[in-house]
């Protein structure tokens, strides 16, 4: 648990809160929770800008809550027993988090069910071995913190040191050719054992040929040098309970026991929503220093993770195929991505020396 300080705890909080009350929106990360809050309140009466958030004071950041949401009606005695039992999960006795909670608790009705809330998701991260990352925290990825609406919060299952290490985002429609799924098999093979992260999102055709190539590649690795290391990173539309897409499930399990990690913002039990896909990509795109499109057709998920790389300022390569299915990948070249002609050619021209933390 990455918990260390009260704006932590706040951060945690809004993510919770926004999660819950506004799982229809589809714009999400720091901007749309914090608009959604304020809207939901029917209090815009004020402008913030979004991006001092990082900037901001949590004295003021209560206040905020506080100014559009007091209600004197709910009273600590009501919920004390879940405050000492969120105060235990986080293994604090700092009565400063007491006194927040406390006038968290104060907050209109659905507020309170957000603090249950918290408390649920807290369980499930003790339970299942993850860990929650609040974007104040020292531990939240530096690539996806500079983004222009990072996940206020991350939950992951795996290890958070992953984030350490230089990353790559492979991706592809998924209806592609056996040919794409083998060149990106490979390609991620090769990066892995050259100590880059590949990041997709365990769909099927090109995201799972990355993953499973990182594990034919750390296998063979382990094997070799008797240590444990997968470099993937999976990013999922809908909670960690909810591993999508089902079939791959095993593979997931395997990615997570030899060193790998699991990424979603939703709360741990939400399922995915057709809407969340695009959502999900701008962390697949945002986490990675760079992204590299197999295959993809000019209408498909993998352009709208391409054009999150682009207004991300990351760097985009593309397979060069005059084939059907490549259309989207030749328009990225025309404007500019950088185009290789096999996995090879990607190693030789050592494009991934430049993904950089």
């Amino acid at each position: 648990m990455y918990v260390n300080t009260i704006k932590d705890f706040i951060n945690i909080y809004i993510h919770i809160l926004s999660q819950l009350e506004h799982r229809w929106l589809p714009a999400v990360g720091i901007t749309g929770y914090l608009n959604s809050l304020y809207n939901y309140a029917n209090s815009m009466n004020f402008s913030l800008d979004i991006l001092n958030l990082r900037d901001i004071h949590t004295s003021r950041l209560v206040d905020i809550l506080k100014d559009r949401f007091w209600n004197e009606e709910y009273k600590l005695d009501d919920f004390s027993s879940i405050v000492d039992e969120i105060l235990n999960y986080i293994d604090t006795k700092d009565s400063n988090y007491y006194s927040w909670l406390s006038r968290v608790l104060k907050l209109s009705r659905f507020k309170t069910n957000s603090v249950k809330n918290m408390y649920e998701q807290f369980v499930f991260n003790s339970k299942y071995g993850g860990h929650y990352i609040p974007f104040s925290s020292e531990a939240y990825p530096k690539m996806l913190q500079n983004i222009v609406d990072p996940p206020t919060a991350i939950q992951i299952i795996g290890n958070p040191s992953i984030f350490l290490k230089p990353m790559l985002s492979i991706i592809g429609s998924r209806l592609v050719s056996p040919e794409a799924e083998e060149e990106s098999f490979n390609l991620a093979k090769e990066l892995s054992q050259r100590g880059i992260v590949v990041v997709s999102g365990g769909a099927l055709g090109c995201d799972i040929a990355s993953h499973l190539g990182v594990l034919a590649g750390c296998q063979k690795q382990a094997n070799k040098e008797h240590e444990k290391g997968c470099n993937t990173l999976v990013v999922f539309a809908g909670g960690l309970k909810n591993l999508y897409p089902k079939r791959h499930r095993q593979y997931f399990m395997d990615i997570v026991s030899r060193g790998g990690v699991l990424l979603s913002e939703r709360l741990w039990q939400d399922r995915c929503l057709k809407k969340d896909f695009p959502v999900r990509n701008r962390i697949i795109s945002g986490l990675s220093g760079g992204v590299v499109v197999i295959q993809s057709r000019i209408r498909s998920g993998a352009s709208v993770t391409a054009q999150f790389a682009v207004n991300q300022g990351r760097e985009l390569y593309v397979l060069l195929r005059d084939k059907s299915g490549y259309s989207g990948n030749l328009r990225y070249f025309k404007e500019g991505a950088l185009g290789y002609y096999c996995y090879q050619d990607f190693l030789e021209k050592k494009f991934y020396k430049c993904i950089k933390l």
